[in-house]
């Protein structure tokens, strides 16, 4: 009996609990007033099931999947419903399951069915009896017969809405061919994948209008023509990144000129110049990316703020051309200094202390709104650089400065001025 009071003033407390945080909602009352009830009968404790299944909503997915269903048999029976999962980002990689195997056996569980976000990441065939080096051919037919599997259990997920199938081995044009399928498909992340530009058309020949975000960084075979097909395929796209697809040059940039909706693009590492990004200008581009781009010589880096008045985040690391009047022209600009969030600056190594100094003639709009500067191997930034960041940047909150020559002193003052420093 006391083991009982103990368990109900438990409970109550959890009940009290969760009306402060509003979880109480129209979706749980019903249960509240029956679970309120049934203490007044003075019936045998428990919570109801929809009070369970709203505490589990809130639990991690490895507590789900590695804990919940050892407690008890109703505990278990309660984790396998579909609309538990529904609403959940299903992330294979951060659970740690990097083989074939497992992988397909959890992705054919029913609790999966309704599934609307799934990353499967680096998963390999390491634990196959079969060697890459050793038996080549053997290993490979084994990866195809994989690939095989996984189109048919993906094709079955219509409900997705997000896929990452980053680093997967077996991803070719066949497993594209199978996502043509996912109508609701609203980001895809397929870096580092051994795709072409057929396979991509494959993946548009159902037409995926609701696709707003894809990632294709690394994918080294992808070329001009599949920017062509994504121009025609995707006209609600925002979000784009090529980088480091070497194959893709200022002709397949002219085609996302015409791709209204586009907000953010990556084109890190490939053979655009200086023409191309002036064809993308009239989007009013709010995110890019063009660390080494080759090229872009200095002069023309420098006008970039008038290319991109609206630019929130702007990626110009691993570039020699950026130097501190680069840096210079987009303080001076007052559009782009009212909306700069981000600046990755990282191996710029002709950056020196001038190239901040200019925020003392820029004073009259600070703070500046920069929450994230990265100035990581721009070994010629001192103290000084620290100094004027914490006068004139103080909403900063993350701050990359390693590989930098500055010292305590330095780090004191951008304490003071700096409050709002998450990471450094």
């Amino acid at each position: 009996a006391k083991c009982l009071e103990i368990k109900k003033k438990r409970t109550s407390h959890a009940l009290i609990m969760m009306r402060k945080r509003d979880i109480a909602d129209s979706s749980i009352l019903p249960a509240c007033k029956k679970y309120k009830s049934d203490r007044s009968e003075g019936s045998e404790f428990h919570l109801p099931d929809e009070l369970i299944m709203r505490v589990f909503s809130f639990l991690e997915i490895s507590d789900l999947l590695g804990r919940v269903p050892f407690v008890c048999r109703h505990w278990k029976s309660l984790s396998l419903t579909p609309s538990l999962w529904q609403s959940r980002h299903l992330n294979l990689h951060s659970l740690g399951v990097n083989s074939f195997s497992h992988t397909l056996s959890l992705l054919r569980q029913p609790r999966f069915s309704s599934l609307k976000r799934l990353t499967l990441g680096k998963i390999s065939l390491s634990n196959s009896d079969s060697n890459p080096t050793s038996d080549p051919s053997t290993y490979y037919q084994e990866m195809k017969n994989y690939e095989n599997v996984l189109v048919e259990d993906l094709h079955n997920k219509s409900s997705l809405v997000f896929l990452d199938l980053s680093f997967c081995e077996c991803i070719s044009d066949l497993t594209l061919k199978s996502l043509s399928n996912l109508r609701h498909l609203r980001r895809l992340v397929l870096q580092d994948a051994d795709i072409t530009d057929n396979g991509l058309q494959s993946l548009l020949s159902n037409g995926l209008s609701d696709l707003r975000s894809l990632d294709l960084q690394s994918c080294d075979q992808i070329t001009d023509r599949s920017l062509s097909l994504l121009s025609d395929g995707c006209p609600n796209l925002s979000d784009l990144s090529v980088s480091y697809c070497q194959l893709i040059t200022n002709e397949g940039v002219r085609s996302l000129s015409s791709c209204s909706a586009l907000r953010r693009v990556g084109l890190s590492g490939t053979g655009v110049s200086f023409e191309g990004l002036t064809l993308l200008a009239p989007l009013g581009l709010q995110h890019l990316a063009i660390a080494e781009c080759d090229q872009i010589c200095t002069d023309e880096f420098t006008r970039l703020p008038q290319l991109l008045p609206s630019i929130q985040s702007l990626d110009l690391s691993e570039n020699e051309n950026v130097t501190d009047g680069v840096v210079q022209q987009l303080f001076l600009t007052d559009s782009v200094s009212k909306n700069l969030q981000y600046l990755n600056l990282h191996m710029c190594e002709n950056l020196t202390d001038s190239a901040f100094s200019v925020l003392i003639k820029n004073s009259d709009h600070c703070p500046l709104p920069l929450l994230t500067l990265d100035l990581s191997e721009c070994s010629a930034i001192s103290d000084e650089t620290l100094r004027l960041l914490s006068l004139f940047c103080g909403s900063l909150e993350n701050l990359d400065i390693s590989g930098c020559s500055v010292t305590d002193a330095g780090i004191v003052v951008l304490a003071y001025g700096c409050r709002k420093l998450r990471s450094l």
